[in-house]
């Protein structure tokens, strides 16, 4: 494939998709307030959203609990 193997090519285009990710997701939360679960799950599930990575089974659970505005102390 040329001078860069397609393992090390994949990992850079990974590398980059995750370095815009986070640079969007610091912009977005910069204001969110960490005492408010509501807001606390949206940002899980945007930060899920923005890298790519599935939510699924208990976790999902508690970020729909959070959305839904359950004191994290009581998960």
């Amino acid at each position: 494939m040329g001078y860069f193997s397609e393992s090390y090519l994949e990992y850079t285009a990974e590398d980059a998709r995750m370095e815009a990710a986070m640079s969007a997701m610091e912009g977005e939360f910069a204001h969110v307030d960490e005492n408010d679960p509501r807001a606390m799950g949206r940002m899980m599930r945007r930060m899920a959203e923005l890298t790519g990575e599935k939510i699924d089974g208990e976790m999902e659970e508690v970020v729909r609990k959070l959305e839904e505005g359950t004191d994290p102390d009581a998960l």
